[in-house]
């Protein structure tokens, strides 16, 4: 029982890990996607 609930609980940080790592991934290359945008708009303008 003991075991059981111990690897739930490594289970449940390793899931919350990824999602951290999948928003900061996100977020990266949203700001990358931004800030490439704004430079093509500057280039337009």
């Amino acid at each position: 029982m003991r075991g059981t609930s111990s690897k739930f609980e490594v289970g449940k940080a390793s899931s919350s890990w990824t999602l951290v790592n999948v928003l900061r991934i996100e977020v990266i290359y949203g700001s990358r996607n931004m800030m490439r945008a704004m430079s093509e708009t500057v280039k337009t303008v």
